[in-house]
């Protein structure tokens, strides 16, 4: 287990120079998201389930759902701060995806030291083949996003 731990260490710095266009694509989409997703919630006054005062909002119904409450916290914050912390997500899940990728790789049994990594574009995803020469492994994403779904994707390997 400690010699698939050290290789997919080694793998995570080539993994995040190949993938820096995903991270910073799934950054842009994530903040279009956040923005958009923020002023929807102000027109949409939470659906009727919340009021302010002086610029706080509150839930004013017991039968608000969690959703609504939770739009209600995304309101208490201004739209900056929303996307800040929307943006830290998305650099969290980029950052535990490629550890995850490197593990799953790691397990291939490929020579790390002759490792060649080749990524291209399929739209909005992408498509890294890691080859050492002998075996290749392909990693490729699924990205989710629209008006109403929050930008995520993961990683598939073949």
């Amino acid at each position: 287990m400690a010699e698939i731990l050290d290789k997919a260490l080694d793998l995570v710095d080539l993994l995040k120079e190949e993938t820096k266009t995903l991270r910073i694509q799934f950054i842009e989409e994530t903040e279009k998201y956040a923005l958009a997703n923020y002023n929807q919630l102000l027109e949409s006054d939470c659906n009727g389930v919340a009021y302010t005062v002086r610029g706080e909002w509150f839930a004013k119904s017991l039968n608000a759902t969690r959703k609504d409450l939770a739009n209600v916290r995304i309101l208490n914050s201004s739209v900056d701060e929303y996307i800040s912390a929307e943006v830290k997500k998305a650099e969290e899940h980029y950052s535990d995806s490629i550890v995850k990728l490197a593990l799953r790789i790691a397990k291939k049994n490929l020579n790390i030291q002759n490792l060649k990594l080749v990524t291209s574009h399929i739209g909005v995803n992408i498509e890294t083949i890691i080859s050492d020469g002998v075996n290749s492994v392909t990693a490729c994403t699924i990205i989710a996003s629209g008006a109403i779904q929050k930008p995520h994707y993961r990683y598939l390997i073949k």
